[in-house]
């Protein structure tokens, strides 16, 4: 049995690998590994920072319900989302990936090609997807966090102007 997700005529293939959470203080992380998944490795049609809400579970899914913080990249089929609108995130309950209620994420990825009750984009998180939570800001005035932080904050602020017009 194949999992799908589905809207009116559309559905879409809701199986293959789990997303995993970045860490904002992973070795691996520098300033250039975000701008090279959203620019070169994937190109992401969106990217946003986003607050959980909450968390419901239907079926083989669990369901996020995020608050839109500040949308840095809009998908040509949101044009018009802004800050302050709410957008439902998918993962199967198989992935280990756990996101909280109340912690704030950058997301980038893929369409959705699938919408929720309300006509709005649904976004399926797969391995295609980048997922870090952001840290509290307690945590980023630690010294040996400073820098990590201070890199995750710049690519959003210049994401959000630049895009992929950003120098590497």
């Amino acid at each position: 049995m194949v999992s799908k997700l589905c809207s009116g005529e559309v559905c879409q293939c809701a199986e293959g690998r789990c997303p995993k959470i970045k860490s904002t203080f992973s070795k691996n992380m520098d300033e250039n590994t975000r701008i090279a998944f959203a620019c070169f490795s994937h190109i992401v049609d969106y990217a946003y920072k986003v607050n959980v809400l909450n968390i419901t579970q239907d079926g083989v899914f669990d369901y996020f319900a995020v608050h839109i913080i500040k949308p840095l990249r809009l998908t040509k089929d949101e044009a018009l989302l802004t800050a302050d609108n709410v957008r439902y995130l998918i993962k199967q309950k198989s992935c280990e990936l756990e996101m909280k209620v109340d912690k704030i994420y950058l997301l980038m990825g893929k369409d959705g090609t699938t919408t929720d009750s309300s006509g709005k984009l649904q976004y399926f998180l797969d391995h295609e997807t980048w997922v870090e939570e952001i840290p509290e800001e307690r945590k980023c005035k630690s010294t040996k966090s400073r820098e990590a932080c201070a890199q995750l904050h710049e690519f959003m602020d210049r994401y959000e102007i630049d895009q992929c017009m950003m120098k590497r």
